[in-house]
């Protein structure tokens, strides 16, 4: 998994030739107004300086916005996403809150590499859990969920594997103390998320997950009053047992680790409703 995250998140710039196609396919150069611009932003940011100065990054990510609204060469955007990576890898709270609008607005962009950049910062901005609350909100992670459908591999493993990264047990306990129930108002609104990822994964998308070490916190939730919230998760961990192929033993073995095994047999006592799926999830980790 951390070789594969590894090359996953190793984007690299293309040759630059300067001569590449906006998104309204018309070839445009990338000028000398445009690379100074680059290199006013790259100092203001403190690409290459050890001393960083607060309110020149923000000078720089007003100017990054300001090149969003313009109409320049596509190599141009990249270069200004590299700076935003960069400052996700360095960047304060103060920082990671001026940077959320222009990841919001990157996010969207119908260009693969732009968008490998930027979730490539995200990436690196939630590795502080305390940075989720800047950078992460409802319509960044509905994004994350489309493009984990994205034709592109590349963009939608990396999708993927981010998403499944904010909802991960240890991460998630932090995340949450940061405030991401804020952003994600309840754990219903989560588990439909990773539902709507394991409804539509195949098995190579359902071992990344077991691997991102989900299913200790979904485990957590059959604790839950919510019996909605339960029902899902029940789907959920019966759907990641029955795809998990040769990883299926493996999943039987962390339920029953969870210690929510005796939930399990609660559920087929007193809810009705949930006995089904309860019962057959209990019976695969038995057999």
């Amino acid at each position: 998994m951390l070789s594969f995250m590894h090359n996953l998140f190793a984007v690299k710039l293309p040759q630059k030739n300067n001569e590449l196609k906006d998104a309204n396919n018309n070839h445009r150069i990338q000028t000398q107004q445009e690379k100074e611009m680059l290199k006013n932003i790259a100092k203001n940011a403190g690409v290459n300086s050890i001393n960083k100065n607060i309110d020149a990054q923000l000078a720089a990510i007003s100017e990054i916005r300001e090149l969003m609204s313009s109409k320049v060469a596509l190599v141009t955007l990249y270069e200004a996403a590299s700076v935003i990576i960069n400052l996700c890898q360095n960047g304060s709270p103060q920082i990671m809150e001026a940077i959320f609008p222009v990841l919001k607005q990157f996010i969207q962009s119908s260009d693969t590499v732009l968008i490998l950049l930027i979730i490539n910062g995200i990436f690196y901005a939630i590795k502080k859990p305390e940075f989720i609350l800047l950078v992460i909100d409802r319509n960044i992670v509905k994004h994350l969920v489309h493009l984990s459908k994205h034709p592109d591999k590349d963009v939608k493993m990396t999708a993927f594997v981010i998403t499944a990264q904010i909802f991960e047990g240890d991460y998630m306990k932090s995340a949450i103390r940061y405030g991401i129930i804020k952003v994600l108002p309840s754990f219903l609104e989560a588990i439909n998320i990773i539902l709507k990822i394991v409804s539509n994964g195949t098995r190579d998308d359902i071992h990344a997950l077991i691997q991102a070490n989900v299913l200790p916190f979904l485990c957590s939730l059959l604790k839950c009053d919510d019996s909605i919230l339960v029902e899902n998760v029940l789907i959920i961990l019966n759907d990641i047992l029955q795809k998990s192929g040769k990883m299926s033993s493996d999943v039987c073995k962390i339920i029953k680790n969870s210690g929510e095994v005796e939930v399990l047999t609660k559920l087929i006592s007193i809810s009705q409703s949930l006995k089904m799926k309860s019962t057959t999830l209990y019976e695969a980790i038995s057999e």
